[in-house]
């Protein structure tokens, strides 16, 4: 049986017998459909939102809760609060899950589980240890003396930014159209433990900034803090670095350019660590800002999860670490802030991607991982298609006429993207229809036995497993290491080490390069890491020259500190 439907009914109490009271109501169909009725007895308002999550998504979280079991214990008093889960399944029977709202291990896990795949660190779920607060409104302001000189304003209802700048007698006004995954992603700065528990640093500075948040579940925020370097390790400088991101505002405001001088790409958290029933303790790097000590994250070893405990924290430039930086390894997941926010990929770089995808396949020893990558990146671009059928009527697919081609008795679907791109000759018309749709198509079509992407002369075909693959993959930056040669890949960048040429890109013949003077520096490794990224590209190869070349040691590190990035990496293995 498959599960169709997720519902979650739970209550909460605030501030003792004297308090009130918090309700959150989840429904999660399996189109993808997702409900969140969020009611505060303090407030006489009920927030509702309405969103679409992906397919993938999906899969994994009925997946996960299909699995899930719990048992209340007979004793509960539920002073803190009740929750219950209900799963609906195809066959019209449900499976009713109820119990006291608390700190519990299992609730943890199934709680930041539906936050992480949800994507909303806020919700109180079952254990009421919600990362972070949904603020309505904020105000930043920063000031010099008693003017007023910059100011940065949202307004949940508007979803914009609104920047303002006092430049002698002129005035600058700014507008930020932001996405709904921007604002989640300012969200994810706000952290309960930290943010609202923040004691200001006590000194004097040139400016002083001050932050007014309104919030729908907890009291206002109203503070006023110096604006100083020493204190730019707090929530509310992580969050500013946030707004800086998305605004990308770095030269003409005060308020983002003293933290671009201070926070940059090669600035990084140390941290010292614990494993469990242990004290030794290991060194680790994250670009996670609000990691504080006492703070449980994860790291990857042996290919699973393990949980350690943070004793210190420090941060600072590469050339800062105590330990070589080279030999550092990433924290994995802090599993309750790096949430999934979605990877934007260029529609034409992420088809040519695919192409090479293929060529690169064969010759990395039939890797599916590449090609399960480079599709899920075009499933990830939310574009149309464009399939072949004797209808232009497409409001029922299953019933459309479609131009199947036949190869060994196997029935084949194809479909282009660009409408201009025409090969089928003999093909009367085409229909639009969601990219993902048609791959769900040659899943649910018994009479269709793969997929083909085509454009000019080239078609590639889509295996049913590929698909199913693909439909539930996030996309990563892949990282493979054999003896192939540089000729024989399809790649967007070669890196070569010449010392006389400096570091940057130089592009000859149709092929880009990026010359590197040091490949022993964890610096310039990094670097070339984030530059080709940045620059848009999808895909590098580099011949290390021993075993301990940095950019070879540290593609891992990279990979696991920019998740919200995907460049795959092809090393040629050296003697």
């Amino acid at each position: 049986m498959n599960i169709i439907s997720l519902e979650t009914d739970v209550t909460i109490n605030k501030g003792g017998d004297n308090g009130y009271t918090i309700s959150e109501k989840i429904k999660v169909n399996r189109s993808g459909f997702v409900q969140i009725l969020t009611t505060s007895s303090r407030v006489e308002e009920t927030r509702k939102e309405e969103l679409f999550i992906r397919f993938s998504i999906v899969y994994e979280l009925f997946k996960y809760f299909n699995s899930f079991s719990y048992e209340a214990f007979s004793n509960a008093d539920y002073k803190n609060g009740i929750w219950m889960l209900c799963l609906t399944f195809s066959d019209g029977s449900k499976r009713v899950l109820s119990g006291e709202v608390k700190d519990n291990q299992k609730l943890n896990v199934a709680s930041d589980a539906l936050r992480k795949l949800l994507q909303k660190p806020y919700l109180i779920a079952f254990d009421n240890k919600n990362r972070t607060e949904k603020f309505k409104t904020f105000t930043i302001s920063l000031t010099e003396g008693d003017e007023e000189i910059e100011k940065v304003i949202f307004i949940e209802s508007e979803r914009k930014l609104k920047l303002y700048k006092k430049e002698g007698k002129k005035e600058v006004f700014i507008e930020y159209k932001l996405d709904l995954w921007e604002i989640e992603k300012l969200r994810s700065c706000i952290w309960d433990e930290l943010f609202f528990d923040y004691v200001p640093p006590n000194e004097e500075a040139l400016f002083d900034i001050s932050f007014s948040f309104s919030f729908l579940l907890h009291s206002d925020i109203n503070v006023k803090l110096p604006y100083s370097y020493s204190c730019f390790y707090g929530p509310y400088y992580a969050f500013i670095y946030k707004l800086k991101e998305i605004t990308k505002e770095t030269n003409r405001f005060i308020i983002f350019s003293s933290l671009a001088l201070y926070f940059n790409k090669n600035h990084y958290v140390y941290l010292d660590v614990t494993f469990p029933n242990s004290d030794k303790k290991y060194r680790y790097v994250s670009k996670d800002l609000l990691i504080k000590e006492d703070e449980n994250v994860y790291i990857s070893k042996n290919n699973e999860l393990v949980n350690v405990n943070v004793k210190e924290v420090e941060s600072g430039l590469i050339s800062e670490s105590k330990y070589p930086f080279i030999n550092l390894e990433a924290i994995d997941s802090t599993f309750y802030r790096d949430y999934c926010f979605p990877i934007k990929f260029d529609k034409d770089k992420a088809l040519d991607n695919f192409f090479a995808a293929f060529v690169n396949y064969k010759e990395c020893s039939n890797n599916g991982y590449i090609l399960v990558n480079a599709l899920s990146k075009i499933i990830n671009c939310a574009q149309n298609c464009f399939v072949p059928t004797d209808t232009s009527d497409m409001s029922d697919y299953h019933s459309s006429s479609y131009l199947l081609i036949e190869d060994n008795s196997n029935h084949i679907l194809p479909c282009i993207f660009d409408e201009n791109d025409n090969i089928f000759s003999n093909c009367p018309s085409f229909s639009m229809m969601p990219f993902i749709d048609y791959l769900h198509l040659i899943l649910d079509s018994p009479g269709i036995n793969a997929g083909m992407i085509t454009r000019k002369n080239e078609s590639l075909i889509l295996t049913k497993e590929l698909i199913k693959y693909s439909l539930t993959w996030k996309p990563i930056s892949v990282i493979t290491a054999g003896s192939y040669k540089v000729e024989k890949l399809k790649v967007d960048v070669i890196v070569l080490v010449n010392k006389e040429k400096g570091s940057g890109f130089r592009a000859a013949r149709g092929q880009m390069y990026y010359y590197i003077s040091d490949q022993e520096s964890a610096e310039c490794a990094m670097k070339l890491f984030d530059d080709i990224s940045f620059a848009g590209f999808y895909s590098l190869y580099y011949s290390p020259q021993n075993k301990d070349d940095a950019i070879y040691k540290l593609s891992n590190t990279w990979k696991a500190l920019n998740k919200e990035r995907c460049l795959d990496m092809y090393f040629g293995i050296f003697e």
